[in-house]
């Protein structure tokens, strides 16, 4: 997918970007630590100590193994929406990335956990990650870090 949207649209998602302004470095901060706030009060404490606790480490490291691919994942998601959507629509300031990231991962977890609320949470964090990656300049290397520390803490 990655190689074909290269040859064919010309969309390069390796592209390393310019180097980020202050405002944006706060605004990212401002998303981790949203990120991790509602993580703290979801899990009752932070997230990557409840599942170290409760999983032990053999475990663990697998589970954060898989998280550091699930990031890839919903990162891509959020890349190429936001692409499909800026192209369609010609407007490159609303985090439709995040909001289609959102929508899959909200709707997903309603239905799988039976829960409403943890639908509308995974709504709101998957824009959040949309609105990180805007921030981070679109740049992949950065906002990988930015969501993975987002998604694990």
């Amino acid at each position: 997918m990655i190689h074909d949207t290269k040859k064919s649209c010309g969309f390069d998602i390796f592209v390393q970007k310019t180097a980020l302004k202050k405002w944006q470095w706060c605004t990212v901060a401002i998303c981790i630590v949203v990120a991790i706030t509602s993580s703290y009060v979801s899990w009752d404490g932070f997230k990557i100590i409840e599942e170290l606790k409760s999983k032990g480490v053999l475990l663990f490291i697998f589970q954060y193994i898989y998280y550091a691919f699930e990031t890839v994942l919903f990162m891509l998601i959020i890349i190429f929406a936001q692409k499909a959507f800026e192209t369609w629509i010609k407007n490159d300031k609303i985090p439709y990335g995040g909001i289609v990231c959102g929508l899959t991962w909200g709707l997903a977890h309603a239905f799988t956990k039976g829960s409403f609320l943890v639908g509308i949470e995974g709504i709101f964090f998957g824009f959040l990650l949309g609105t990180a990656y805007l921030f981070a300049g679109r740049d992949l290397r950065k906002t990988y870090v930015i969501l993975f520390i987002m998604f694990v803490c």
